[in-house]
């Protein structure tokens, strides 16, 4: 049992590092030190063994509400993920460089009720695929990992809520 993860009391969103040396999950629990969010992305090897958080939300906006749904860089180099804004309850997609723990902002919501999730990255590492509702209606975007913003619309023509993309190799 790898969940039983010690002072969290909610552990969501697992993803495997592609090499399967490590899982990325959100952590619930004790804020961590200097953190204002009890929601942050948290690591821990294949035993279960903590190795540590490599997000921590910035004080104001983001407290109470947090860093969520963890994607892997194909390398394994960079996590992308949503940080939910407490004020406007909205979120946006970002990233974290996983040796340096610094984070980089993806996109950029104007008001409430605007949302990225389920993010995942392209094999190539040149796009990362995101549902988004930055235009109304739940689309799934491509998005710049390297902070360009947003590159297409790939479900502009459904006008149902699409969401949860993922690549083939």
């Amino acid at each position: 049992q790898l969940t039983n993860v010690s002072g969290s009391s909610l552990s969501r969103h697992p993803a495997w590092s592609p090499g399967g040396s490590a899982i990325a999950y959100t952590k619930f629990g004790p804020t961590e030190a200097n953190c204002e969010t009890q929601y942050v992305i948290y690591l821990m090897d294949t035993a279960g063994n903590p190795i540590g958080p490599v997000t921590c939300p910035p004080a104001g906006e983001y407290m109470t509400a947090g860093d969520s749904e963890p994607a892997w860089s194909p390398d394994s180099q960079e996590i992308a993920f949503s940080r939910i804004r407490y004020l406007g309850r909205s979120s946006q997609l970002h990233k974290v460089n996983i040796a340096t723990n610094v984070v980089t902002k993806l996109t950029d919501s104007p008001d409430t009720g605007y949302d990225e999730f389920t993010a995942a990255w392209s094999p190539d590492k040149t796009a990362i695929a995101v549902g988004s509702g930055r235009d109304g209606d739940y689309d799934i975007w491509l998005v710049d990992p390297n902070g360009g913003g947003y590159q297409t619309n790939i479900t502009d023509s459904n006008p149902d809520i699409d969401g949860y993309p993922v690549f083939g190799k």
